[in-house]
């Protein structure tokens, strides 16, 4: 066979090995979706699934957050994912000009901020947390805006109020920090998954700022005092 020939062969065989692997990777994928939530017919998110006003994928997310990793893979709450098949991951910093996060900073705000242990004070402290770690998120029409934290609503949000979305409970029983549905949140004890755990994705609160979760387990424990 001359060396033409041979060369041909080669590049016949390797285009042919090319098109089985990408089948395999696409295929792979696909199976990957087939579980995923709100996919249309051709396995990819609906239209309106991302939004200048957060799309429809928030609401999504919160009923069946297992399922997102699927595809976007098992770092995807974790700073610096690389988001799986879709290189979009919870903590990126934009998609096209969106902001998908903007809970996960570049750098740890306020870290010399402490807070208290004791006497600890709802206008003075809690707000504080919530202002400073929370409502970039947590505001009307954000990302959490089933759950607002900004000044003058957050303590009517939070005090002797049922869980939505994720957990079934009280979000803060006053005098009862172990069965607040928001100190299991923001310390990740007796969650049953801890991509639940807030802020979503981390940093989480004791690495942003050690001294913030003791004094919301105060607080709460104090009796939850809106003062």
């Amino acid at each position: 066979m001359s060396v033409p020939n041979l060369i041909l062969g080669a590049c016949k065989t390797f285009r042919t090995a090319a098109i089985f692997a990408a089948a395999l990777l696409v295929g792979g994928c696909g199976t990957a979706n087939n579980d995923a939530p709100s996919l249309n017919a051709s396995g990819k998110h609906p239209a309106g699934w991302v939004a200048l006003n957060g799309g429809n994928h928030g609401a999504t997310f919160r009923a069946a957050p297992d399922q997102c990793p699927q595809c976007h893979g098992s770092d995807l709450f974790q700073q610096g994912s690389k988001g799986g098949v879709a290189s979009v991951s919870c903590s990126s910093g934009s998609f096209n000009g969106i902001t998908c996060h903007s809970i996960v900073p570049t750098t740890a705000p306020q870290q010399g901020l402490v807070f208290p242990s004791q006497g600890v004070s709802f206008s003075n402290h809690m707000q504080a947390i919530f202002n400073t770690y929370c409502i970039a998120c947590h505001t009307a029409g954000g990302f959490g805006g089933f759950l607002p934290l900004t000044a003058g609503v957050s303590y009517g949000n939070l005090v002797n109020v049922p869980a939505l979305q994720a957990l079934s409970g009280t979000l803060v029983i006053p005098g009862d920090s172990a069965n607040s549905i928001l100190y299991k949140r923001v310390t990740g004890t007796g969650l049953p998954n801890q991509i639940l755990r807030m802020p979503q994705g981390g940093p989480f609160l004791d690495t942003l700022n050690p001294s913030a979760i003791p004094a919301i387990k105060a607080w709460i424990d104090e009796g939850a005092l809106n003062n």
